[in-house]
C-alpha cells in the first residue's frame, strides 16, 4: 500500500510537470504568434480614429480625415505601437487629396501611461493632380506669394511622403521631411514661355526644396537638371538655383538672345546644333518677376551662320561659348573654328582657321564685340569684303582671291548696325586683279597687306610684286614691285601713295598709249625694255575720281621710235624724215599741282646714227620753261636764212633756253657752235604760230 501510495504521487508529479511545461509552451506561443501578428499585421481598431483625427486637427482645424480601416501594430525593436491606415482622404472644403497611407508611431511606455506618446507620422500620397494639391493648400493655409506661385502650374501629377518627426517632451516641436516626384508638369515663367513635360524628384526640409533628375521641354528643347535648390525667404520671395543641360539639339540662335533680353539680326535665323552646360540662380519675388538672373554656361556647336550680310563669306564650327548673365550684364567668350564657303565648295574644308570673340552688352548699352580670327591661305569672293568695308565692289576683278589673314577687330552693335569698329589685320594674298574697268595691264602678286579700318579711318601699307597679263611683257627675274599705303581719314576722300618699280620688262606701247593724252599717230605700237621707279601720290574718292596728283618716276628704256611731222624742223634738219628714235635715255619725270618737270638725258637718231641729246621741260601746257641740247654731228642742217649749210660727221652741238606763256615763246638763248663757229640768237620772241615778232641780239661768227 505504501509503495502504491509512493507511485501514484510520483506518477501525480509528472504529470503535473508535464502539463504544466505544456501549458507554459502553449501560453507562449500564443503570445508569441499574437506578437507575431500583431507586428506584422496587427489587428483593426477604430479606438485611435479620434487620435489620429485630433492630432490632425491640432495642425489645422479645415482639414477633414476620412479614414477606412485603422491597425494596430506592435514594434517590439523600438518599444511602440504603430497605427497604419491605408486609401485614406484628406479633405478641405470641396478640395481632396487621395492618401494611400498614414502610419502613426507612438512611444509604448508613454502610450500605457497615457502621456504623450506620439513620435512620427509618415503620410504616403498616391498619384494626386498638382492643381488638386495647390488648392488644397491654399485652403487651408493661403499665402498670396504661394498662390502666385501655384498659379503659375498648369498641370502634372504628384506622388508625395511627409515624414514629421515629433518632439516626445513637447509635442507642438515638431521637425518634418516632405519628398516626392512629379510627372507631366507644366509651369509657366512670366514674360517667357511654358515649360513642358516635367519630370523631377524632391526633398524638401527647413524651407529648402532640393530638386534632382529633373528633365523638361522648353520651346521644344529637352533639358535636363541634375540638381537644383529652392529656397523659402521670409520677404515671401524664392531664390532659385541649380543647373540645366541638354545633348546636342537644333536650336535657333534667337532662343538664347531673346531669354537674356538682346536682340540681334547679325546672325542667321538657320537653327544651330548645340550642347549646353549651365548653373543659374534668380529670384522668384512675391510679385512673381523674375529677378537678379545669373547664369553661367558652356555651349559647344557644331556650326553657326551669319546673316544676309556676312552669310556669303563665313561661318564659324567647332566651337566652345562660355558666357555669364549677371546684374543685367552679359559677357560670353567664343573660341572656335571658322570655315569660308568657298573652302566648302572646293573641298578645302581641312583649313585650319581660328576665331576667338569676347561679346560684351550691359543694361541698354551698345553691344560691344573684340576678338582674333586668323586662317591659311583660303579662296574667297572679294567683292564681299569690298562692301563690308564700304568700298566701291568694281575696282577688283570677279576672280576668287586666295587669302591668308592675322586680325585683331573690335566694334560696337547698336540697333543692329555697326559702330565704332576697329580692325588690325595682317593678310597675304597670292594675288588680286583689278577690274577691266580700272585697267587689264597687270595683276599684284605675292601681297603681304599691314590693314587698319574703323568708322573714320582705313589704313593700307601694301607690299607686293607684280605681273603683267601679257606673259611676253614679263622678265625673267619677274621682280617687278608695287607697293601701296592708303590712309583715309573720312568718309569720302582717301589718300594714296604707290610705290611702281619695273625690272626690265618688254612692254608694248599700246599699254601706256590708253592712259596717257598721246595722239595715235605720234607712237606707234611697239616693245620697248623698260625699267621704272615710280613714286606716285594722289587722293581718290569713293567714285574713283582722282585729286592731288603728283607723280616722281625715274625711268630708263631702250628704245623707242617717234613719228612727228613736223614741217618747221624738217626745213632746218635735212634728214629728218618724219621719224625720231630715242635710244636708252635716262628720264625724271615729276609732276606736282598740274606742273611737269621732265628730264631726259639719252641718245637720239634721225637716220642710223646716234647723237646725244638732253631735254628738261618744267611747267604746264600753256606755262612752261624748256632747255634742250642736242648734238648734231649726224644732222644735215640748212639755215637758208643766214645761208648755213652743214653736212654730215660735222662735230656740232645746240642748245636752247625757251619759255613760252599765253602771250607766246620767247628763246632766251638759241645757241649753236659748230668746230669754231657758232650762231647765238638771244630773246627772239615767236607768236602762237611761230612767226617771227622781235629779237634783241644775232651774233653769227665762221
Amino acid at each position: 500500500m505504501v509503495k502504491l501510495t509512493i507511485f501514484y504521487k510520483t506518477h501525480y508529479t509528472k504529470l503535473m510537470r508535464k502539463s504544466i511545461l505544456v501549458t507554459s509552451s502553449l501560453i507562449f506561443a500564443f503570445l508569441l504568434v499574437v506578437l507575431t501578428y500583431l507586428t506584422v499585421y496587427g489587428i483593426q481598431t477604430d479606438k485611435f480614429n479620434n487620435l489620429i483625427n485630433n492630432k490632425v486637427k491640432e495642425y489645422n482645424p479645415r482639414i477633414k480625415l476620412k479614414l477606412d480601416k485603422v491597425f494596430l501594430k506592435l514594434n517590439p525593436a523600438q518599444r511602440s505601437l504603430t497605427i497604419n491606415t491605408e486609401n485614406v482622404n484628406f479633405e478641405a472644403e470641396n478640395n481632396l487629396i487621395r492618401i494611400s497611407k498614414i502610419d502613426v508611431n507612438l512611444n509604448l511606455i508613454k502610450f500605457i501611461k497615457n502621456e504623450n506618446s506620439i513620435k512620427s507620422i509618415k503620410i504616403k500620397s498616391s498619384d494626386n493632380f498638382i492643381k488638386d494639391v495647390t488648392s488644397f493648400i491654399n485652403t487651408i493655409d493661403y499665402d498670396l506669394t504661394s498662390h502666385l506661385f501655384y498659379s503659375q502650374i498648369k498641370q502634372g501629377v504628384i506622388n508625395f511622403e511627409l515624414n514629421t518627426q515629433f518632439d516626445e517632451s513637447i509635442q507642438n516641436n515638431y521637425s518634418y521631411i516632405f519628398s516626392g516626384s512629379v510627372s507631366n508638369g507644366i509651369l509657366n515663367l512670366p514674360g517667357y514661355d511654358y515649360l513642358n513635360k516635367i519630370n523631377f524628384n524632391f526633398h524638401t526640409q527647413d524651407k529648402i526644396i532640393k530638386i534632382s533628375n529633373l528633365n523638361f521641354s522648353y520651346q521644344e528643347i529637352d533639358l535636363l537638371s541634375k540638381n537644383l535648390e529652392i529656397v523659402s525667404e521670409q520677404s515671401g520671395s524664392y531664390f532659385i538655383k541649380g543647373d540645366i543641360e541638354n545633348s546636342k539639339v537644333l536650336i535657333n540662335p534667337n532662343f538664347i538672345f531673346d531669354f537674356v533680353n538682346i536682340k540681334q539680326d547679325y546672325l542667321s535665323n538657320k537653327n544651330i546644333f548645340l550642347q549646353s552646360k549651365n548653373s543659374f540662380s534668380f529670384v522668384l519675388n512675391k510679385y512673381k518677376q523674375i529677378k537678379d538672373f545669373k547664369i553661367y554656361s558652356t555651349i559647344n556647336f557644331d556650326e553657326i551662320y551669319f546673316n544676309n550680310k556676312y552669310q556669303n563669306i563665313i561661318f564659324i564650327k567647332e566651337g566652345v561659348i562660355k558666357s555669364t548673365y549677371e546684374n543685367k550684364h552679359y559677357n560670353a567668350e567664343i573660341d572656335s573654328k571658322f570655315a569660308f564657303l568657298d573652302e566648302i565648295k572646293l573641298n578645302n574644308d581641312g583649313k585650319i582657321n581660328n576665331l576667338k570673340l569676347s561679346l560684351n552688352k550691359k543694361n541698354n548699352q551698345n553691344i560691344k564685340i573684340k576678338g582674333t580670327l586668323n586662317n591659311e591661305k583660303t579662296y574667297v569672293d572679294p567683292k564681299i569684303i569690298l562692301n563690308i568695308l564700304n568700298l566701291n565692289p568694281d575696282i577688283l576683278s570677279n576672280e576668287k582671291i586666295n587669302v591668308e589673314t592675322d586680325s585683331e577687330f573690335q566694334f560696337e552693335i547698336n540697333k543692329n548696325e555697326l559702330e565704332s569698329y576697329q580692325v588690325n589685320s595682317t593678310i597675304n594674298l597670292d594675288q588680286i586683279k583689278p577690274s577691266n574697268k580700272i585697267h587689264n595691264t597687270m595683276y599684284l602678286k605675292d601681297i603681304k597687306t599691314k590693314l587698319s579700318f574703323g568708322d573714320d579711318l582705313l589704313k593700307i601699307d601694301l607690299k607686293s610684286n607684280y605681273s603683267f597679263f601679257n606673259k611676253n611683257y614679263n622678265s625673267k627675274s619677274d621682280n617687278n614691285i608695287f607697293n601701296l599705303k592708303l590712309e583715309k581719314s573720312n568718309l569720302n576722300m582717301a589718300n594714296v601713295e604707290v610705290l611702281l618699280k619695273t625690272d626690265k620688262n618688254k612692254i608694248n606701247t599700246k599699254e601706256f598709249k590708253k592712259y596717257l593724252n598721246f595722239k595715235d599717230d605720234i607712237i606707234n605700237d611697239q616693245v620697248i625694255n623698260l625699267n621704272s621707279n615710280s613714286v606716285i601720290n594722289f587722293s581718290i574718292d569713293n567714285f574713283l575720281n582722282i585729286e592731288n596728283l603728283s607723280i616722281r618716276s625715274d625711268l630708263n628704256f631702250d628704245n623707242l621710235i617717234l613719228n612727228y611731222k613736223y614741217n618747221f624742223l624738217k626745213e632746218y634738219l635735212k634728214n629728218y624724215n618724219n621719224t625720231l628714235n630715242i635710244k636708252n635715255p635716262n628720264i625724271l619725270f615729276e609732276y606736282s599741282n598740274e606742273i611737269i618737270n621732265l628730264e631726259v638725258d639719252g641718245k637720239y637718231s634721225l637716220d642710223n646714227k646716234d647723237d646725244k641729246f638732253f631735254l628738261k621741260f618744267k611747267g604746264d601746257e600753256n606755262n612752261y620753261q624748256l632747255y634742250s641740247y642736242l648734238d648734231l654731228k649726224n644732222s644735215i642742217l640748212n639755215l637758208e636764212n643766214i645761208k648755213y649749210h652743214k653736212k654730215k660727221n660735222i662735230p656740232s652741238k645746240l642748245e636752247i633756253n625757251l619759255s613760252h606763256s599765253e602771250l607766246g615763246s620767247n628763246f632766251e638763248q638759241i645757241s649753236y657752235i659748230e668746230n669754231e663757229n657758232y650762231i647765238l640768237l638771244k630773246n627772239l620772241n615767236m607768236s602762237d604760230n611761230f612767226n617771227e615778232e622781235r629779237m634783241s641780239q644775232l651774233e653769227v661768227e665762221e
